[in-house]
């Protein structure tokens, strides 16, 4: 149906507007997600929604909720940065029967604490569930963001807290290109 490793040609420059490709017609429509300087993206209207003072830290998903982790925790002054390792899907985009934690924070560093997660996109939304429910386990405050929300494709509970945009296509992220 989509391609599992999609290629941005050319490499997104700064000022870009992200393209979200729908491998069915092959063809990409602009988003309202910005590329910033070094290709990262920002969506400034995600930004304004996240107040510094409502976290007391950031778990980013890896690999993909790296670099927008990295970039809202510049914007929002966030330091204090714990990363999960989480296997869900393989390198061709097939999921496997479960999430499976390769790293997760100790209970101790997430108890009472407000913990922003953050991942790029909510596709069926196991894998950022899965570490949200994680998170609740330790007696951490979850709050997840995303830059893309999938509605169609969800398969748990719920919806991101706050997302850039939703979609149903397949989104091509400058961060991923030459994978």
């Amino acid at each position: 149906m989509f391609s599992a490793s999609p290629t941005v040609e050319p490499p997104l420059e700064e000022g870009a507007w992200l393209c979200v490709l729908d491998a069915m017609r092959g063809e990409c429509y602009a988003t309202d997600v910005y590329v910033a300087a070094g290709g990262v993206i920002v969506h400034e209207t995600s930004v304004r929604l996240l107040r510094p003072a409502d976290f007391d830290l950031m778990l980013a998903i890896t690999r993909g909720g790296l670099v927008p982790a990295g970039m809202l925790a510049y914007r929002l002054g966030i330091r204090n940065i714990l990363v999960a390792a989480v296997e869900y899907y393989d390198d061709e985009g097939k999921p496997g029967p479960r999430p499976t934690f390769l790293q997760f924070p100790a209970d101790p560093l997430l108890r009472g604490q407000r913990v922003l997660i953050v991942d790029e996109v909510w596709d069926s939304g196991t894998t950022i569930h899965a570490v949200t429910e994680r998170v609740r386990q330790a007696g951490g405050l979850p709050t997840t963001v995303v830059l893309h929300y999938k509605p169609t494709h969800s398969r748990v509970p719920g919806e991101p807290d706050h997302f850039a945009e939703t979609t149903d296509r397949w989104v091509v992220y400058p961060f991923k290109a030459g994978n």
